[in-house]
């Protein structure tokens, strides 16, 4: 497989296909604000329909990357209590295991 050069702004280049998708839901959602004209409102429909068109794998964005804190949304809570848990199994292997196995 053979790399494809793609310019910068090309629908497909990297984060080519994001900065399109940002820009057709910002016009999407401020359109009283902006209000594009005839000719500039079909170009954003175009590229709207273009990548839907597109075959693509969205990329998500980690708390990490964003150098921010990730919230918990109570999965500490989730996660201390499975690893609780499998102290206390792995607990009660160990000592059915000392007791030959019964």
């Amino acid at each position: 497989m053979t790399a494809v050069y793609r310019p910068p702004g090309h629908p497909c280049a990297p984060n080519g296909a994001l900065t399109v998708t940002l820009l057709c839901q910002f016009f999407s959602h401020f359109p009283t604000e902006l209000a594009p004209s005839e000719d500039v409102a079909k170009q954003i429909s175009s590229a709207q329909e273009t990548l839907d068109l597109m075959p693509r794998w969205p990329e998500i964005v980690t708390p990490e990357e964003m150098n921010v804190e990730p919230p918990d949304y109570g999965l500490a809570s989730f996660h201390a209590l499975l690893l609780n848990s499998a102290k206390r199994v792995r607990a009660r292997e160990q000592k059915s295991e000392a007791n030959g196995g019964a």
